[in-house]
Order: C-alpha cells, then sequence, then structure tokens
C-alpha cells in the first residue's frame, strides 16, 4: 500500500491557479512570441516558452553582471563560480552566458555539489577554494541552501564555511585581489563573509558589486516586461 500511495504521488498533476494578472501577463508573452495561448490550460504555452524563459534568465544574469562596466570587457577574463552548482539555475545560465561572451569560466564546490554533466560545460573545474581562487579574476559566490546539510550533500554547514567560504581571511593570506558577485539572498559567515559581501572600497583585497547587480537586474527585468507588454 505504501509503495502504491508513493507511485500515486509521484504520478499526481498538482492543481496550478493563476490569477487575473498571470494570466494577463501570459497572454502578453503569447502574443509576443507568436504562440497559442488558452486562458483554461496554459501548460501547452509554459512549455513552449521553457527555453526563452532560460535565454531570458541567461540575459538577465549576464547583462546585471557589472563585469563589463569594471574591466571594460569580458572576453578573456577568469570567472570561478563558487558554491552549490549542481542545484543553481544561476550558474547555469552564468556559465552559458559567460562562455557566449568569450570569458574562461571555472567551478568551485565539493565533488557532491558539482554537476554530474559538468567535465562536458567547456569550464575548469576545481575542488580546492584556494586555487580557484589564484585562477581567478573575479568570483560569483552562489547561495547555499541550508537545507544541503541535512540532505547528505554536506557533512555540515560549519565545514561548508570552513573550506569554501570567501573570507578577507583567506584572500588576505593569498594575497589575492578579488571582484566579487552573489546573485542573492546571501548566507552570511557561511559562503561569503559580511566583509566581502559588504567591501565596496579600500582596505581589503575584495570588492563587492553586489549592489551593482541589484539596480541592473532591476533595470533588466522592467525592460523585458515592458517589452512583452508593450507589444
Amino acid at each position: 500500500k505504501l509503495s502504491q500511495a508513493l507511485s500515486n504521488l509521484g504520478s499526481y498533476q498538482w492543481p496550478q491557479r493563476y490569477t487575473k494578472t498571470v494570466k494577463e501577463f501570459f497572454k502578453h508573452v503569447a502574443s509576443a512570441t507568436g504562440r497559442n495561448y488558452d486562458e483554461k490550460d496554459l501548460r501547452p504555452l509554459l512549455s513552449e516558452i521553457g527555453s526563452a524563459a532560460r535565454m531570458i534568465g541567461a540575459t538577465l544574469q549576464n547583462t546585471a553582471n557589472p563585469l563589463r562596466e569594471y574591466f571594460g570587457k569580458i572576453e578573456g577574463l577568469r570567472i570561478v563560480i563558487i558554491g552549490d552548482v549542481l542545484h543553481s539555475r544561476v550558474a547555469r545560465s552564468n556559465i552559458y552566458g559567460l562562455l557566449t561572451a568569450g570569458a574562461e569560466v571555472a567551478l568551485c564546490c565539493p565533488v557532491t555539489l558539482m554537476p554530474p554533466d559538468a567535465d562536458r560545460l567547456g569550464v575548469t573545474l576545481f575542488t580546492n577554494l584556494d586555487r580557484a581562487i589564484a585562477w581567478a579574476d573575479t568570483a560569483i559566490v552562489l547561495r547555499l541552501q541550508l537545507e544541503r546539510a541535512t540532505g547528505g550533500y554536506l557533512p555540515s554547514l560549519e565545514e561548508y564555511s570552513v573550506h569554501y567560504g570567501l573570507t578577507d581571511e583567506r584572500l588576505e593570506r593569498m594575497q589575492k585581489h578579488l571582484l566579487v558577485l552573489h546573485p542573492g539572498p546571501i548566507n552570511r559567515e557561511i559562503e561569503i563573509s559580511n566583509h566581502v559581501a559588504d567591501r565596496i572600497q579600500p582596505p581589503g583585497y575584495s570588492k563587492s558589486v553586489l549592489l551593482e547587480q541589484v539596480t541592473n537586474g532591476v533595470a533588466i527585468r522592467m525592460a523585458v516586461l515592458n517589452t512583452l507588454l508593450s507589444q
């Protein structure tokens, strides 16, 4: 009975509720992309625009990314993505977008959080954070979902912080200057220290551009919505 119940649960189609505003938004999306819109069943539309949504995600992550503003270019930069790459949509969007823009991309995380297809993504792989930092010009730190420590992916949050947390102490020991990004929200003192997250000017070996990311992200979202709703 238990196995049958689990089987039924796995195949159950959960009901979805769409508000009037959401329906109106998808109506404009359908019109802008030349797709059919059926108010009573949005599932076909949602399945069709999945690739477009991923494209928008990549555009958002990389256009909101202030690397070009800071360095004047993206081509040739070495960018390491640190953290829970396995469960991150942000990581995939950044990998595709940054490689397309000509950057070199690396991933750094425990093997339990490394995607199984990582060696086919065209990126450099690290499990040692010091080596990854030595290689990189800039770091994109990912948010660590706290439940990963109880899901068998990590021994503990404390151990993750010791080995993969981006801190002043680590950068000072390596004497490595690093531009730091984070898509947010932040787990302070776990994947990134307060000082590294908040530093916008010297002294220190890191410079945070988190606020620029947020500002740019709002502008890009406004542009995407305006384009869709003005069709």
